[in-house]
C-alpha cells in the first residue's frame, strides 16, 4: 500500500475509530475553551495515526535525520489543514445550528472531500521531493 492511500486511511483511522464521541462532541461546543481543548486533541490524535502509520515507508536507512524531518513535515501539515477543514465544518454547523440532515449529509461529504483532496495535493508537493522506499 503507497504513502497515499495510508495517509488516507490515517484520516479515516483518526476522524472514525481513534476519535472519541466526547472530542467529537467539545469540537462542536459553543464554550470556546472546550471547542479549543478538543480540537487539540483531535489534532494530536491525526498527527499520530498518521505518522505511526507512515514511519515505514519514509524512513531511508541511509540518510534518516532527511526522511525523519521530511516526514513530520509532511505529516504536520496535512494534520494543520486537517483542523482547520475540521473547525471550518463545526463553525458552520454551530453557527447556523443545522438540523437538517440533509445539510448535515453534504456538510460531511464536503468535510471529507476536502480533506482527501488536501491530502492528495500535499502528497503530490511531497512526492517530487522525497524518495518513499
Amino acid at each position: 500500500m503507497g504513502s497515499l492511500l495510508i495517509t488516507i486511511l490515517s484520516n479515516g483511522i483518526s476522524d472514525f475509530i481513534i476519535q472519541t464521541n466526547d472530542i467529537a462532541q467539545g469540537r462542536k461546543s459553543e464554550d470556546l475553551k472546550e471547542r479549543k481543548k478538543s480540537n487539540k486533541k483531535h489534532f494530536v490524535q491525526t498527527f499520530l495515526t498518521m505518522l505511526i502509520l507512515l514511519i515505514p515507508l519514509f524512513i531511508d536507512k541511509n540518510n534518516i535525520i532527511y526522511s525523519s524531518i521530511n516526514l513530520l513535515i509532511y505529516v504536520f501539515i496535512i494534520s494543520i489543514i486537517h483542523i482547520l477543514i475540521d473547525v471550518s465544518k463545526c463553525k458552520l454547523e454551530i453557527h447556523n445550528s443545522l438540523r437538517n440532515r440533509k445539510m448535515k449529509s453534504i456538510l460531511f461529504l464536503l468535510d471529507q472531500m476536502f480533506h482527501i483532496i488536501t491530502i492528495i495535493a500535499i502528497h503530490n508537493i511531497f512526492a517530487k521531493t522525497i524518495k518513499y522506499n
